[in-house]
């Protein structure tokens, strides 16, 4: 079993691995739509709340981050809250030497049953996954509970499956962090999105047909009863 299709176009591509092999499926990471689900279906107002959620190190890095909240919170008023456990003085320390205004960000801890509730009370969902051979294998577990909430996503392109999710539903924008010639660009392309009527909507439907837990252990009972078989 493969969270990416990615992954098993890496796999198939090896000289070990049987292509006429049918025993391989994709089933993403799992989100319980019972739990994370839309509060509200308005148009998202000002502030932009932007929502940081888990790690800031290991395979993610909030420098581009905060970067682009910089340059949007100075054409629109928006704040961003990091949620995260044991990182507090690091986040701090990159705000901090950032220039970034302490009024415009707020450092959170959070329980697993207060996300939703969390995610609920932001505008969209924001990360920067660091890239290497791995990543190509992953799809985080928050993708598909910013959606499964009506949160649209903005990150970078870690892997060709998170691209086409983003991109072929329009629930996001894949950005460069590093690329600040093409901020201007981000900046339009998601007020176009929060403008959108029916992007929470749309999020929601994608995290269903794409994230839900009931669906994946459906799909796991079958996957290895066909094994067995």
């Amino acid at each position: 079993v493969s969270l990416t299709n990615h992954a098993v176009e890496e796999l198939q591509n090896k000289e070990f691995f049987n292509k006429n092999n049918k025993a391989i499926q994709v089933i993403r990471t799992c989100t319980n739509l019972e739990k994370f689900t839309v509060e509200s279906h308005e148009v998202v107002k000002n502030p932009i709340k932007f929502i940081h959620l888990g790690s800031v190190d290991t395979a993610y890095e909030i420098d581009g981050v905060i970067d682009f909240f910089i340059f949007y919170e100075e054409k629109s008023k928006s704040k961003i809250n990091f949620v995260n456990k044991g990182n507090h003085k690091l986040i701090k320390d990159k705000c901090t030497g950032k220039n970034l205004n302490p009024k415009k960000y707020e450092i959170t801890s959070k329980e697993f049953s207060e996300i939703p509730k969390v995610l609920n009370e932001s505008s969209l969902g924001i990360f920067n996954a660091k890239k290497n051979f791995s990543i190509k294998a992953s799809l985080p577990t928050k993708i598909g509970e910013f959606l499964a909430c009506g949160l649209p996503i903005i990150c970078n392109n870690f892997n060709d499956d998170i691209v086409k999710l983003i991109e072929n539903n329009n629930v996001g924008l894949i950005v460069d962090f590093t690329n600040y010639d093409k901020y201007e660009e981000y900046f339009d392309s998601l007020q176009n999105l929060l403008l959108d009527k029916v992007i929470k909507k749309r999020c929601r439907e994608v995290a269903r047909k794409n994230f839900s837990l009931e669906d994946g252990i459906n799909r796991y009972i079958n996957f290895y009863d066909q094994i067995l078989s």
